[in-house]
């Protein structure tokens, strides 16, 4: 429990870095969980766990590996208008951590 902790940490600090030299959107720590859940939008899928929460949308440039934990940084930005209504309202693109 504390080696996750300290490695939250060492993740958020390094997205405060790279946050600072992307002014783009906001950046943001995902600690992804090693298995996805079943979960329901407009139809039954499987979902990311996110910082412990369902995750319902896609992460551009990130490939989940199923019973691999993973920490990640992603920059999040505003969809563009009209927001479709199966599309959540930001897109999520992953980004190195500094």
């Amino acid at each position: 429990m504390i080696k996750q902790i300290l490695a939250a940490l060492l993740l958020v600090s390094a997205c405060k870095e790279v946050e600072t030299a992307n002014n783009n959107g906001d950046v943001l720590p995902f600690l992804i969980a090693a298995n996805r859940v079943s979960c329901e939008g407009f139809v039954p899928m499987k979902c990311l766990v996110v910082n412990g929460k369902v995750f319902y949308d896609e992460i551009d440039g990130y490939e989940h590996i199923e019973g691999q934990e993973r920490q990640i940084c992603v920059t999040r930005f505003a969809r563009p208008e009209p927001v479709p209504a199966d599309a959540g309202k930001f897109i999520y693109q992953q980004v190195n951590c500094l």
